[in-house]
């Protein structure tokens, strides 16, 4: 949505957002500058006018990497350079503003606010405004589009490595995320060649990161794969596997117990309701005698489909910031849930299975990237390993 072509109470709807969110980190900014100022000022005994630079260098520093990763996501349209480069020129701009009112007030000795916290208060409100409105019209002006290469609905794997494998060093974190889980798909339920498996929901971008169980099975002529579109590329990328397309909401095409495991990574996230989420899960018990389900643990710090961190704790706050912008689709709940052990274990109980769950991935405890549930009536190995 362009700023130059909404009406006036358009504009401040969608900028509220956002402009909260500057807020917010403009508040984290100033308690990094006036600490240091304390600092510099106190222990350190520097002057209070030349100890106010160094503390201001620190602080755009902070405030500008938790803008660019939060409050303007997907809205730069710079190279990394160029835009720091921008938003080190706007904030000095507005430094200059800060700055005036803060020595004015110093050397005018104004009762009350000559306190070097109070007076540098002052400049940062000044300032505020400004910089807030230079900011979205020099540095953060690109039009906040859901994602115009793609509409709601489209391709939900092609959104996904769009956006989560354009950070740096994602690919590398993500195949060894993975590996680990196929490891532990492997150790808890134990296939061997004689093992039927479905997969349900392949990924029909293939990539190197996608679909690790074809990549990495040793016997993929008992793998039978599902999707809702053509398969050409899963076929191309994996000729001894058989794909069958289905139609969402639809009973699968397969007769009760036709497969041994029923096998599901990163789908059930993407269901949109707990109704949604059941009836798959119930059909998948029907097709296959044991089903191993896994998906993003919402509790990783860093939110799977953007690397936005954190903000995905707060799940409402996460769908206004991403609402406008180059994350939007990952906004609306129908196409992103955050999903815990326990949401896993409700659905199973629903269901009527007995399941047992672990955090694989990579492994950080309570905070591992990736959530397993699985049936089996001997479970083997329950940790990740």
């Amino acid at each position: 949505m362009s700023l130059k072509t909404v009406s006036l109470k358009d504009r401040v709807k969608s900028e509220l957002p956002r402009l909260i969110g500057f807020c917010l980190v403009g508040g984290g900014g100033f308690i990094v500058h006036s600490s240091l100022v304390f600092l510099l000022t106190g222990p350190l005994a520097m002057g209070p006018i030349l100890s106010w630079f160094p503390a201001f260098i620190m602080a755009v520093t902070f405030t500008w990497l938790l803008n660019r990763f939060l409050t303007f996501r997907g809205l730069g349209g710079h190279s990394t350079s160029g835009e720091a480069a921008r938003y080190f020129i706007v904030e000095s701009f507005g430094a200059g503003i800060n700055f005036t009112v803060y020595a004015g007030i110093i050397f005018a000795k104004v009762p009350v606010l000559s306190y070097p916290i109070l007076a540098l208060a002052c400049g940062a409100g000044v300032a505020f405004l400004f910089n807030y409105i230079v900011l979205r019209l020099v540095v953060y002006n690109k039009p906040g589009e859901a994602a115009l290469q793609k509409p709601l609905g489209a391709d939900i794997d092609e959104i996904y490595y769009q956006h989560a494998m354009s950070v740096p060093f994602a690919r590398r974190v993500t195949i060894y995320a993975r590996q680990r889980m196929y490891r532990h798909f492997i150790a808890v339920m134990t296939p061997d060649e004689n093992t039927r498996i479905l997969d349900f929901g392949i990924s029909e971008t293939e990539n190197e990161e996608s679909n690790i169980l074809e990549k990495s099975y040793p016997h993929p002529q008992n793998i039978c794969c599902v999707g809702i579109g053509d398969g050409e590329e899963v076929i191309k990328a994996f000729p001894n596997i058989s794909y069958v397309p289905i139609t969402p909401g639809e009973p699968l095409p397969f007769a009760d117990k036709s497969f041994d495991v029923a096998y599901s990574n990163a789908v059930f996230e993407h269901m949109g309701s707990r109704t949604a989420r059941l009836k798959i899960l119930q059909e998948l018990s029907r097709v296959a005698k044991h089903v191993y389900i896994t998906i993003p643990n919402r509790w990783f710090p860093l939110e799977h489909h953007t690397a936005i961190p954190l903000l995905h704790f707060i799940p409402k706050l996460f769908r206004v910031f991403t609402r406008k912008g180059k994350y939007e689709y990952w906004s609306v709940p129908q196409n992103l849930q955050f999903l815990s052990l326990s949401d896993l274990e409700q659905v199973f109980t629903r269901a009527g299975l007995k399941g047992v769950g672990a955090r694989t991935g990579l492994p950080l405890g309570p905070f591992s990237s990736n959530l397993a549930y699985w049936t089996k009536s001997e479970a083997g190995k329950q940790n990740d390993r």
